[in-house]
């Protein structure tokens, strides 16, 4: 049951972390930020784990819904614009997420 409970524990985590670039991205479209702004300014506080958070985001990435732009020292993340009515239907069903 220990398993059972660190899992559910980490998908909530995982949603609250979600959630929170994804609520950051609705309210702030033109926002563009390196891994350490979005865990600083668009994860509200506190962030329960950096590392998850990175794992949250590349997940966003690879679901199109956060665009990642390499750059000389490292990248750069920021909405896909073209799927902002996606993502804002997604933060609106998932208010609940604690």
């Amino acid at each position: 049951m220990t398993r059972l409970r660190g899992a559910i524990r980490m998908e909530t985590q995982d949603a609250v972390v979600r959630r929170s670039i994804l609520d950051y991205l609705v309210r702030h479209p033109d926002a563009k930020d390196t891994r350490e702004g979005v865990v600083n300014w668009w994860i509200a506080k506190p962030c329960p784990d950096e590392r998850l958070a990175a794992e949250v985001l590349e997940d966003l990435v690879a679901r199109g819904w956060v665009l990642k732009r390499n750059t000389a020292s490292q990248p750069i993340y920021s909405l896909n614009h073209a799927r902002l009515g996606e993502i804002r239907d997604f933060v609106t069903q998932n208010r609940d997420v604690k």
